[in-house]
This record gives C-alpha cells, structure tokens and sequence, in this order.
C-alpha cells in the first residue's frame, strides 16, 4: 500500500498545477528573484522577514519570466522527495505506517505547500531529512549523522528562520547524554547555525525591527489549534478534536515507540511549545512556520489509530477512516480552488494596453501587478512614481506616449486613488477587488 499512497501523494502534488497563476507571496518571489543578486539581498532585508535561499533557487527562472509551472516545480521536487523519505521511514510500520504515509499524502496543508513557489517545501524536506537522521542515530550513533543534521540546519536557515526551531528540537534530541557523540551532535548543530549567523543575521535583525509580519496575530488558543489541526484538515471545527487526537497519539508514541516518540516529542512538540511562547511577543504563530515538522500530526494520529485497534480492531479502523475523512474534503477543495488574484490579475492583462498605468492599494501589492501585468504582459514595463499619492505601487506599460490611462486595482475597504478623475473605461469587480479606469496625466 506504500507504493500506492505515495503514487497518490505525486499525483496531488502534480495536478493542474497550472490551474491557477502565481500568489501574490509567489509573485513577491518572482518578481523580487529578477533583481540582481546584490539588489536581491537589500531588498529582502527591508522588504521581507526570509532568508534569501530560495529566492536565489528560483532566481534563473524569475529571470527568464518562466511560467507559473515552472516556478511552481522545484517545490513538488521536494514535496515529493519529503514524501517518499516519509514513506521510507514508515516502511516497516505495518498499517500504521500506511496509515501515516496516506494523511501525509493527501492533507490539503502538505498538497498546498508542496506546490507553492515559495520556500516551505524545502523546509518541510529538510525536517523530514532530520527527523529521519535523528532517529538513526539514537538507535545507532555514527559519525556522519551530527555533520549530516548541521549541513541540514546550515541549509534551513537560509531558507526559513523556523530552521532555528528545528535546531532547537534536534539539540533537545541529545538530552543530557555527556558522551562524545552527543558532543559532537551538539557541536555539529552550533556550526550549522553559525554560517546564517554571520551572514544573514545583521540583515535578520533588520528584518525583526520593521516587522514585515505584523498582520499575523499573537498566540491564541484558536491559532494553537489551527497550527496543530491544520496538517490533517482545513476545516475549522475540526481543530479542536484534532488537537486532541494528536495529544494522545503523541503521547502513545512516548510510551510504546521508543526512539521514534522521543524524536517526535524533540522535533515536534518542543519547538511547537518554543513557538506558541515566542508567538506571545512576536508575530510568528501560524501553521507554515511549523512546516519543517508537517509529518509530526500524521503520525500521532496513525499512532492513536494503531493503539486502538489493538485494543478493539473495529475502534482502530473508525479512528483511520475519520481522520482520512476530514483530510480528503480539504484537498478536493483546495484543488478545484480558482484564487481571487488569479481572476483579477488576468481582467488587468485583458484591458491593459501600450501607454498604460496600473495602480494597485496598499502599495506592498505592486509585486503581483509587476510580475503578473508587467512580466506577462508582453509588453515592456517598468515601476513609476506619483508624486502625491499615498500608500500605492505603479505599473507603467510600454515605451511609448502615455495614453492617460490608468487602471486602478484596490480592494472594496480600502480608498481608490485619483477617485475625482474622469472614467475612462467600464467599473469590474470580483469578489473583494475592484478595478476601475481614471483619465491621469502621469506615467511618462
């Protein structure tokens, strides 16, 4: 059944991944990735709260204006390898193991990420490489595995600052053991964060004093949940009876599983813990940021499954098939979803034309309208400036005379600049945007 799960897990991770253009996130990386390297690296620092890895990864295909597809690519790349290494882990679990390797294959939070251009699907491969190497030397310490988990943090760390999570969690792996391959497993963990800390750590601070995250609520009880329930479903009501499956599942892998519990309470349940305390005072706290242990939930809830079907074989199977139950819904949904900038961004590509402008509200947006009007327009393009107008990004199209056009794309709370300026083209809307055309000397 392995084989099959994970043939599934490649299918949903591959499917119409073109259905939809790039995010506006995914646009950020696009767009951002088309600057020089020197360039890329200033504007991340003031612009952003990541690492610069995986804009440098996807930087040749920015360049290139490449597809959505192909931006899309090398993260199925590794959701996929994440897959099959979780796969290969739980391979001589029985139908636990089936059981862990289906959730994780068909949860709408691994198929999201895993198909993102963005950097959580590498981090999610990097946990799993981790985990994995975690459990191998606890059973039977070699040398190699200390380096092979710092060369895993010395990667994560450019790509996502929750990789200091995971080194937490690896070092809590180690306990209190004072042999010399604790030592060296410790050591191995400090000089895989040292690199980002030189290197990236001044810009890092920069990026915590101007807050770019800042839309992210504190801790709560509800974003606990959501964080926890979220690799198994989508589906709000469930985050409650989720949490609590995962609790005891997680406590049944304490008590039963040996090693395997102890690396899912290290590189789990303490940097979930680390997180949630540090989300009180930093805006952190949401699910993606804990993508690194998105295996930890599908395997305590298998876990629980596999304790209650020694117990009584008919309770066991009522546990699994809820489970794949909540998560299957999500996934079918998440697929058929047609995302609003999508719709929005190709009526501006329609009605855009040579001499045009496109203004966008609030002005952080300008990356979805450079990326998804300018790069694929077809027509040359460049960000203008508009002296006297607050808060906005614009787009001027073509190299010819300014048509007077400007295209103002905003959404229905916030208020349209140059709203006093004659109409020049028909009002559009579509669900929380709109888009309207003003008759504007500006853009030459």
């Amino acid at each position: 059944m392995l084989p099959v799960v994970v043939a599934l897990g490649i299918v949903l991770r591959c499917w119409d991944l073109g259905r939809n253009g790039l995010t506006f996130d995914e646009s950020f990386t696009a767009a951002a990735g088309r600057r020089s390297v020197t360039s890329l690296l200033t504007y991340l620092r003031h612009h952003d709260s990541h690492p610069p890895l995986d804009y440098l990864l996807r930087a040749p295909l920015a360049r290139a204006g490449a597809s959505a597809v192909a931006l899309r690519l090398p993260s199925v790349a590794f959701a996929v390898g994440a897959l099959v290494l979780f796969a290969w882990w739980m391979r001589r679990r029985a139908w636990v193991g089936v059981l862990a390797t289906a959730l994780f294959a068909v949860s709408s939070f691994e198929v999201r990420y895993g198909r993102m251009a963005r950097m959580y699907a590498l981090m999610e491969l990097l946990g799993m490489v981790a985990v994995v190497v975690a459990a191998a030397w606890l059973d039977r310490p070699r040398r190699w595995h200390a380096w092979a988990v710092g060369g895993v943090i010395a990667v994560g760390c450019f790509d996502h600052v929750s990789a200091l999570l995971l080194a937490l969690g690896l070092l809590a792996v180690a306990g209190l053991r004072r042999d010399r391959e604790a030592w060296r497993w410790r050591v191995a963990l400090g000089l895989g964060v040292l690199p980002w800390a030189v290197l990236w750590g001044p810009s890092f601070l920069v990026q915590v004093r101007d807050n770019h995250a800042n839309w992210i609520p504190p801790t709560s009880v509800q974003s606990f949940a959501q964080s926890v329930g979220t690799p198994i479903t989508e589906l709000g009501a469930a985050w409650s009876l989720v949490v609590l499956v995962v609790a005891v599942g997680g406590y049944v892998l304490w008590k039963r599983a040996g090693d395997l519990g102890r690396v899912w309470l290290c590189c789990y349940a303490i940097p979930l813990v680390a997180l949630a305390v540090v989300g009180l005072a930093a805006q952190v706290f949401i699910p993606r940021t804990m993508i690194f242990a998105a295996w930890a939930p599908p395997l305590a809830v298998a876990a629980l499954a596999g304790e209650a079907g020694r117990r009584w074989v008919p309770l066991g199977v009522a546990v699994g098939v809820l489970a794949v139950a909540l998560a299957v819904p999500s996934t079918l949904a998440l697929l058929q979803q047609r995302n609003e900038p999508d719709v929005v961004m190709q009526h501006a590509n329609a009605v855009v034309a040579d001499g045009d402008v496109v203004v966008v509200r609030p002005a952080w947006l300008v990356s979805l309208v450079e990326w998804r009007v300018g790069v694929h327009s077809g027509l040359p393009w460049h960000d203008v400036a508009i002296p006297g107008v607050r808060d906005i990004g614009a787009v001027r199209l073509g190299n010819g005379p300014a048509s007077g056009r400007v295209w103002v794309v905003t959404s229905v709370d916030v208020s349209a600049p140059f709203a006093d300026a004659p109409a020049c083209g028909i009002p559009w809307s579509s669900g929380s945007t709109n888009i309207v055309c003003r008759s504007v000397a500006v853009g030459n």
